[in-house]
């Protein structure tokens, strides 16, 4: 299952016009933007991503690693 606020990795499920969909499991489809598409992905294909909630509450994800994570302490 997919948690929020770490990196996850997770398989592609669909491709739509906006980018791909993810396999949030109990979280339901997460899109991956086309933006932080890097390299060539294929549906059933895992990727590394981190899970927030967007300006509008809606579960996207990243391929950008943040400074910090849930459950870490950083220096900032």
């Amino acid at each position: 299952m997919a948690e929020i606020g770490k990196m996850n990795k997770i398989k592609a499920v669909r491709s739509s016009e906006n980018g791909m969909y993810l396999d949030g499991g109990e979280l339901g489809e997460i899109l991956l933007p086309k933006s932080s598409i890097t390299e060539q992905l294929t549906i059933d294909e895992e990727i590394e991503v981190f899970i927030y909630h967007d300006h509008k509450q809606r579960l996207t994800a990243t391929t950008i690693r943040p400074k910090g994570i849930v459950g870490e302490y950083v220096y900032l």
